[in-house]
């Protein structure tokens, strides 16, 4: 079962935060649905925190699926390359999301 649990502490966000709305929500949308999809038991996390000293915002997503083997880290980026694990486990998708992120 999948844990959708929830827990946020913005406090140390500004209220307000200039960037690319459009690519950051893209991102998100594409680095999420990777980790939902091969997260069968276990957990997806998306932690945010705000380095104020570099104003930048620090965007991690975590989870506990199944990884991905060393040999293949190097295709992990490559465009309309999918994983050898992922071509059996999902064959839905192009192989260019995170080639995107």
């Amino acid at each position: 079962m999948l844990n959708h649990n929830t827990t946020a502490n913005c406090s140390h966000v500004p209220d307000v935060l200039y960037g690319d709305q459009i690519r950051l929500k893209q991102i998100l949308i594409n680095l999420i649905s990777n980790a939902l999809k091969f997260t069968q038991i276990g957990e997806v996390r998306v932690v945010i925190n705000y380095a104020e000293d570099d104003q930048l915002l620090h965007v991690s997503v975590i989870d506990t699926g199944v990884g991905i083997d060393k040999e293949e880290l190097r295709k992990l980026f490559v465009k309309f390359n999918k994983l050898e694990r992922t071509l059996r486990e999902n064959e839905d998708g192009l192989g260019i999301g995170l080639t995107i992120c």
